[in-house]
């Protein structure tokens, strides 16, 4: 547990919260660290809220649809007519019908809760730098998810341009649901060859490819990626790109079998956390043939695309 951001991400609430002028002086160091290391550098104090703003944001995401609402109110990220945290607090313990001791517990938890979401967080752009920084410039990708197989199947396809003198391998991250039914499958289809594959925390695996050859600056290339899953229980009800640099297009696709999956909605460009929410977000989808499609072009960073959906007794 790092207690520093734990104690970093708690003083963040008092008086206005994140909208207190000269966020340098009140943003911790262990805390400003942690931004750096998800953003890169940050030329103004402004650049620093907003990155700060965002990163907490999308690390609601992981939080109960209740907990995320209070802990944005508590920290003034969300808008609202209670400017001072005692405010807020006594505003939240309305809304929520918990007695203040109880809203400042909560909060307490879901600090803890944040800093390990942003431990992963700086973990996955650390990994998906080593994709880009060492050469790689993303200019299409694709997946294909197959829920008509007893083990369901992602099948991805990525297009990339190289930006560096030569480049003879290239790193994978991806996330999965931990599930703890059995493990994970991982082949390379085209355009590459599996070095080795581990999971470096629950639900997080990295992955490294070898080339076929040797590639230089300004050639494309594309290579396929199967990755296998023990059941549909290891599959969240949703297939979302969150774009943390830019990329020209992105396509997604469910082969829907006899699994049961219904209600599809395209997600376009939706703010992270609106993917956890209940009740219709996005565009409904009728499938063809079993199938669901969608595509998009010039993706906004820090957006949600793809397509979400609802599992039975879900």
């Amino acid at each position: 547990m790092d207690t520093e951001l734990i104690r970093d991400l708690a003083a963040l609430r008092r008086g206005r919260g994140v909208r207190r002028p000269n966020p340098r002086s009140w943003i911790g160091a262990r805390l400003t660290k942690v931004l750096t290391d998800c953003v890169g550098s940050m030329e103004t104090a402004e650049d620093l809220r907003r990155a700060l703003i965002d990163e907490l944001w999308a690390a609601t995401a992981e939080l109960p649809k209740d907990l995320a609402s209070a802990y944005l109110a508590a920290n003034a990220i969300t808008a609202t007519e209670a400017p001072l945290l005692q405010e807020r607090l006594d505003l939240i313990s309305v809304q929520h019908d918990r007695h203040p001791r109880t809203v400042r517990r909560r909060l307490a938890e879901a600090d803890a809760l944040i800093a390990a979401a942003l431990a992963r967080r700086v973990e996955l752009r650390a990994a998906e730098d080593a994709i880009i920084r060492r050469g790689w410039e993303l200019d299409s990708f694709a997946v294909e998810l197959r829920l008509d197989l007893p083990r369901p199947v992602h099948r991805t396809r990525r297009t990339s341009r190289v930006t560096t003198d030569s480049l003879r391998e290239f790193t994978d991250v991806f996330g999965l649901t931990p599930t703890g039914e059995g493990s994970i499958r991982i082949e390379a289809l085209d355009g590459c060859t599996l070095i080795e594959s581990k999971q470096v925390s629950e639900s997080l695996w990295r992955t490294r490819f070898a080339l076929p050859r040797q590639l230089t600056e300004g050639e494309t290339h594309t290579v396929g990626i199967s990755i296998e899953v023990p059941s549909a229980a290891a599959v969240e009800p949703f297939m979302i790109m969150i774009p943390v640099r830019p990329c020209r297009e992105f396509r997604c696709r469910v082969i829907i079998g006899d699994s049961g999956a219904h209600s599809f909605e395209c997600i376009d460009g939706l703010p992270p956390l609106a993917v956890q929410d209940s009740g219709p977000i996005g565009i409904p989808m009728t499938p063809v043939a079993n199938v669901v499609e969608v595509g998009f072009p010039d993706l906004t960073c820090g957006l949600a695309y793809g397509l979400r959906w609802s599992v039975p007794g879900g």
